[in-house]
């Protein structure tokens, strides 16, 4: 399993949206999940995965071609 980041941005969208309702269960439920989430992921290193992918997909994009 990887990051669950897109996951996590649903998550936070909903949040706001029932923010906006005002419904508080929701708003709970969502911000429960997302930290959950992004703790768990701390912990298995994948944000960090994640990020020096990312980075390394940037230094390869940025290299001049031969």
């Amino acid at each position: 399993m990887g990051c669950r980041c897109n996951e996590r941005r649903g998550a936070m969208r909903q949040g706001a949206a029932a923010a906006m309702r005002g419904n508080a269960a929701d708003v709970k439920q969502a911000a429960t999940f997302v930290g959950r989430t992004l703790v768990e992921d701390v912990r298995r290193g994948e944000l960090q995965r994640s990020a020096m992918q990312r980075l390394a997909n940037l230094r390869r994009l940025g290299r001049p071609r031969e």
